[in-house]
């Protein structure tokens, strides 16, 4: 199903239309995409990312969390990839991203993590 989700702001009408594109029956995203309706420039600078690292008998990965919209959410760390990154976060929403060791890794995952223009980066919580 496809389906445009306004932002709303009490600064302003709206900040973005988002589209995704996922599968109505298990919903698998397969695509999304953004317009930023004002420009990215009025964007909320501070979408109060929250991260917390997870550890199970696959690995380690990330859960986020923003606040207010998070565009080009990036994750950083010398010993890890992440699975996916460059999305974007919802208000309220949690996404969960897989961190891959690069080889030679020995040491748990410190990633970095920053989401929007001008953001600040946050680091991840053990959970």
């Amino acid at each position: 199903s496809t389906s445009p989700t306004p932002i709303a702001s009490a600064r302003r009408p709206r900040e973005a239309t988002v589209v995704t594109f996922e599968d109505g029956g298990n919903g698998t995203r397969f695509s999304e995409a953004i317009h930023f309706t004002s420009g990215r420039a009025a964007l909320v600078a501070d979408p109060s990312l929250s991260a917390e690292l997870l550890h199970d008998a696959a690995g380690w990965a990330l859960r986020l969390k923003a606040t207010a919209l998070a565009p080009c959410v990036q994750i950083e760390d010398a010993h890890y990839v992440a699975e996916d990154e460059g999305f974007f976060l919802m208000p309220g929403a949690e996404r969960t991203v897989r961190l891959l060791p690069v080889e030679g890794a020995t040491t748990p995952p410190a990633p970095m993590i920053s989401g929007g223009y001008g953001a600040t980066t946050v680091s991840a919580t053990k959970g």
